[in-house]
């Protein structure tokens, strides 16, 4: 995926991770409404939001993939535990395959690179 895809589906998914934040142990209908509604209703913080609750590792997630930064976006979500980890895990799968694809791009410049100046 681009990194632009990335992003929204950062966006999208860190919605139901907010979600899974609030949810108790419980697995019922109205555990999911209640931490639904009170994910909605809580103000999203954004940017560079200290704390290691998940919406400030969500926050600063998003923060640095506005700015294309995967790496540590990926790092930032990799810190979540529980409901909310598991929330993200198919986020997770994209932006290491994104991590991987733009390393195999950077080894491939090189080579060609390095080929080129041999050549001079």
């Amino acid at each position: 995926p681009t990194r632009s895809m990335l992003l929204e589906s950062l966006q999208e998914t860190a919605q139901e991770g907010r979600v899974q934040a609030f949810m108790n142990s419980s697995n019922s209908m109205w555990a999911h409404v209640l931490a639904s509604v009170t994910a909605f209703l809580r103000v999203q913080e954004k940017g560079l939001v200290e704390g290691d609750h998940p919406w400030a590792t969500l926050a600063r997630a998003e923060f640095y993939m506005k700015r294309g930064d995967v790496s540590q976006a990926l790092h930032e979500i990799e810190t979540l535990k529980g409901r909310a980890r598991s929330a993200m895990e198919g986020w997770v799968v994209h932006a290491r395959e994104r991590l991987i694809v733009e390393q195999a791009a950077q080894l491939v410049e090189a080579h060609v690179i390095t080929s080129i100046a041999s050549l001079l």
